[in-house]
């Protein structure tokens, strides 16, 4: 199967490099401009022509964080799809109600992508039908992303995360970012476990009621940055390039309207319909990022659309024996 996947699309393949200093880095936190190698190439800047260069941005990097990414390198395939295509995501709720899930359907077999879930609603829980779903996949060819749910550590997982990572945890705010770090490996464990290294990672920012974001305060807020910093910083040490999902509403009361101008974005515009959904690909989006998929949403499904043109290749089914993640990756957690 794998070599008739191959042959089907066989993918042209180019490269881009763009240099990330901690320079640029602090620039960009600061809010100041700083120019890159993408400047050069307007037209990259201009269109997101792929999801991967989430990769360039580590809004989260600090003084105590570990060295700079120096260089980020951008594979290019060959584009299978493009703007306006229509897509889905699943996740637990797509289960059987014996894997505690309703039952509900999968996208349409020609979805032009999917974005499959790996959590059970929040952090250090697993999707229980994540292999199923990433079969549905690669069994219909149909491009795959992931996503994975952010929240506020409980005071027990804070416990066990806070004081291993790349912070030193001598203040309570490294302690969330090791925590929020922890979270991003989780994610890339699942990822390790099933054999699948997808071209994308969402970070999933919203309320949950069983493990609520404290909001109402700027201590807060900047608390809750702290998580997703740690988050941010988990998926670039892996190379594994990222963007949000959240909610103007949501984003404003969890993190206070940060703005992260380059980290791309999946906006939803909730239970309203595809027309909604679309608009929202043209305004501006929670948090200032580019908006690369929109999503509305009813009962029984989860639709998304893109914005613009972008490249994904088909999953490729798991070989015995997959290569293995970085070794920061494998190694985690600790023991």
């Amino acid at each position: 199967m794998l070599g008739e996947v191959l042959k089907r699309f066989n993918p042209s393949v180019t490269l881009s490099r763009l240099s990330l200093s901690r320079r640029r880095v602090a620039a960009m936190i600061a809010g100041r401009s700083a120019r890159t190698r993408s400047a050069r190439h307007p037209r990259l800047r201009a269109t997101g022509l792929l999801l991967v260069w989430a990769m360039v941005i580590m809004s989260g990097l600090t003084r105590s964080a570990p060295a700079d990414l120096t260089e980020v390198t951008i594979v290019a395939a060959r584009t299978v799809r493009g703007p306006g295509i229509l897509g889905g995501d699943v996740s637990w709720p797509q289960c059987s109600r014996a894997l505690t899930g309703y039952d509900l359907p999968m996208p349409a077999k020609d979805s032009g992508f999917v974005i499959i879930g790996l959590t059970h609603g929040r952090p250090f829980t697993d999707n229980p039908c994540l292999e199923t779903q990433l079969a549905w996949a690669w069994s219909h060819e149909v491009p795959a992303m992931t996503y994975t749910m952010a929240a506020h550590p409980t005071d027990a997982q804070l416990e066990a995360t806070g004081r291993n990572g790349p912070w030193a945890p001598t203040t309570r705010a490294d302690r969330l970012r090791n925590a929020g770090y922890a979270q991003a490996r989780d994610a890339l464990r699942t990822l390790d476990e099933a054999g699948f290294r997808p071209p994308m990672v969402w970070i999933d920012v919203e309320h949950l009621r069983k493990q609520p974001w404290p909001i109402g305060s700027t201590a807060k807020h900047k608390a809750n940055r702290h998580v997703l910093t740690g988050l941010m910083w988990g998926f670039a040490d892996a190379r594994m390039p990222f963007g949000f999902y959240s909610y103007a509403n949501g984003w404003k009361e969890i993190t206070g309207g940060w703005r992260l101008p380059e980290v791309p974005v999946w906006a939803t515009a909730g239970r309203r319909d595809r027309d909604a959904a679309v608009a929202m690909c043209e305004r501006p989006s929670f948090s200032g990022g580019p908006v690369l998929i929109a999503q509305w949403y009813n009962d029984v499904r989860d639709d998304d659309i893109s914005c613009i043109p972008f490249t994904l290749r088909p999953p490729v089914p798991p070989a015995p024996g997959p290569p293995p993640l970085p070794a920061t990756v494998a190694s985690w957690p600790p023991g």
